[in-house]
């Protein structure tokens, strides 16, 4: 802990202290923890009105890592839980918080990434990563098909807090089956959309 710099020792009582660092801890937890009350009324809505599993993950370096999971119905379903740690280049959940951070952000972050494929699907070249990056940002939410695994689709949008930075994001997965299902992503989108712009 010392190495990390999270307690310090006094060399005259030979006792340790908490440093700062370790507040800052703390508070991220309360902000995740918030984050997950703000979103789980939506989560349950569209997770009980669409049969979708739902999702809501934070950032950290370059990996997104769920703060809540709900599991729908169906058999293609990943086994994440909450905790869980995923690359941020093949999930729309990683790419939706990576699309809307800054410019010099995005860049440092994904100078970082060790791209490697997952399934035939994923993006492993840093130009088209951007590319889809660019995209995301202009629709407003991302899309990752079959990119961590297969017969899987992912749709998401980023959550933004008071000061309009962009904190984590929201998203939902199901079988790429049910994509052809009319106007299923449509509704999909939609109910995204109307998240982000009211949490």
């Amino acid at each position: 802990l010392m190495k990390l710099g999270f307690v310090v020792k006094d060399e005259s009582t030979q006792m340790f202290q908490m440093t700062a660092k370790v507040l800052r801890l703390g508070s991220a937890v309360i902000e995740t923890m918030e984050i997950k009350q703000r979103l789980l009324p939506y989560m349950r809505a569209i997770n009980n009105a669409c049969d979708v599993t739902t999702h809501c993950a934070i950032l950290e370096g370059t990996e997104v890592v769920t703060v809540e999971r709900l599991r729908s119905s169906d058999v293609v379903n990943l086994d994440i839980t909450t905790g869980s740690r995923l690359p941020v280049y093949c999930t729309s959940l990683g790419m939706a918080i990576l699309a809307f951070r800054s410019p010099a952000e995005r860049s440092r972050i994904c100078s970082q990434i060790n791209f490697k494929p997952f399934t035939p699907y994923t993006i492993t070249d840093l130009n088209l990563f951007l590319s889809e990056l660019d995209r995301t940002q202009m629709r407003g939410y991302a899309t990752a098909i079959q990119e961590l695994s297969l017969d899987l689709k992912t749709m998401a949008v980023p959550i933004f807090d008071l000061s309009d930075n962009v904190v984590a994001s929201f998203g939902v997965s199901y079988p790429i089956k049910r994509a052809r299902e009319s106007g299923f992503e449509e509704l999909l989108v939609q109910k995204l959309i109307e998240v982000k712009n009211m949490v």
